[in-house]
């Protein structure tokens, strides 16, 4: 199943990136004893409809300096093997990612491959494995993506609006929303724009679409919008795809329990941080504020 989930999740390599300013909250890691110890990486993003587009982070291979996009809906981190050797490899290389190091497999697929941002190639994915062992941060409005190494999360993280967080143990990250007044359990997906609901059909106004799959299927879908509820702020309306039919993720989404995947219009650009040992997915104000 991993590697049909990879196929489905991983396509999505974010290019055009732009340089993102790091605010305060996001200082390098180290400093005061007293502060718990952490592993403070800068994210670097563009903007589209208000929330983020393409995410990368830099790292250093032995080779160099280079990008990994994030995409959490990817299982764990890789680098872009050999197009000409195999699928998968167990372990492709080492990388220094912040203050840690550790060593990542490889995958190769025709759809995706290396590509050259400021003289430096993006040349893997950042996926969800980063987020799992201990809590973890993607703050967008402070360009950086935080780890807390000794499991302690800040006083001001632990205040902040939580949904429901699982799927660990199947590389995943489930959360349980209300749209339209009904609860689902959708994947929270940094590479997914929009949130795109399966096994539905679309709804009087919605305007049908036709998407292509990164792995060159089209699909009918249909465009229109929902309204998001979620604990402690005003419900607002969010743009939905609902399809009917989506062969190309729909699979593996039933698999795991999920209805959809959550999109970044959904989530808006804020502070997320991941606690699956306290069951949580923490959500910071709109806009940063």
């Amino acid at each position: 199943m991993m590697m049909m989930m990879m196929k489905n999740q991983i396509h999505r390599i974010l290019m055009l990136i732009l340089p993102c300013l790091l605010l305060v909250g996001c200082a390098a890691s180290g400093g005061d004893s007293a502060i718990p110890p952490t592993n403070t990486v800068p994210l670097v993003t563009t903007l589209d409809d208000g929330v983020a587009d393409s995410q990368v982070v830099p790292i250093r291979l032995q080779d160099g300096d280079a990008w990994l996009a994030l995409d959490t809906g990817a299982p764990f981190t890789f680098l872009f093997s050999d197009p000409a050797g195999p699928e998968y490899v167990e372990t492709a290389g080492t990388i220094e990612i912040g203050s840690e190091r550790r060593q990542v497999p490889g995958y190769r697929d025709e759809a995706i491959g290396v590509e050259m941002f400021q003289g430096k190639p993006i040349v893997g994915v950042l996926g969800l494995d980063f987020f799992l062992d201990v809590p973890a941060a993607i703050d967008y409005p402070g360009g950086c993506i935080v780890r807390y190494l000794d499991r302690e999360l800040p006083a001001s993280d632990r205040m902040l609006l939580e949904l429901p967080l699982r799927g660990r143990e199947n590389d995943r990250a489930l959360i349980d929303v209300v749209l339209d007044g009904i609860e689902l359990t959708l994947m929270f997906d940094t590479g997914a724009h929009d949130t795109i609901l399966i096994d539905v059909v679309g709804r009087a106004g919605d305007d049908v679409i036709q998407v292509q799959t990164a792995d060159g299927q089209r699909s009918d879908v249909y465009l229109g919008e929902a309204i998001l509820s979620l604990p402690e702020e005003d419900p607002r309306v969010i743009v939905v795809l609902r399809a009917p039919d989506f062969p190309y993720i729909a699979p593996e989404l039933r698999e795991i329990g999920a209805h959809g995947l959550f999109g970044l219009t959904s989530l808006g650009w804020r502070r997320v941080v991941f606690d699956f040992e306290g069951g949580a997915l923490r959500l910071g104000p709109l806009g940063g504020e």
